[in-house]
């Protein structure tokens, strides 16, 4: 990897860490950086990808009409705000859905103080006891049917 230290004009490394500021983010805590995709959206974790797979089946099939990959943000009080990994499109419904491989506390406690903020919405947590095989647990409004 090149080293950009010492020659580089003042002018050259803001126009350098201005380029490439696009592709990260700084995090909530504000010393993490996470790459994104140059428009802005996160990229999906390799158990998103895979839960993707699975919402393209239901979506051939046309279980749901369409999804989003973090397409909303819920507001859980001041300065805490809640991201959804996914919002799944059916005909007369929403559903909102969280995918995860190991539940840390705080990201449990947010997505279940969502769901009792917004209890119009359905949200369904989901883990992968096996590659492919999803454990679904319900949140909020019943589901339609």
């Amino acid at each position: 990897m090149p080293s950009y230290r010492g020659k580089r004009q003042r002018g050259e490394w803001d126009d350098f860490l201005n380029e490439h500021q696009r592709f990260t983010k700084t995090t909530h805590r504000g010393h993490n950086l996470i790459p994104v995709h140059p428009e802005g959206v996160q990229k999906m974790t390799q158990l998103e990808a895979r839960y993707a797979a699975t919402l393209e089946l239901l979506k051939a099939g046309r279980e749901i009409m369409d999804y989003r990959f973090e397409a909303l943000k819920f507001r859980l009080a001041k300065r805490t705000w809640y991201c959804p990994d996914f919002l799944l499109i059916y005909p007369s419904r929403f559903e909102i859905v969280e995918v995860k491989g190991f539940w840390e506390d705080d990201a449990r406690v947010k997505f279940k103080a969502c769901a009792d903020l917004y209890p119009w919405l359905h949200f369904v947590a989901v883990t992968e006891r096996k590659k492919g095989e999803w454990v679904y647990e319900h949140y909020g409004a019943p589901p339609d049917g």
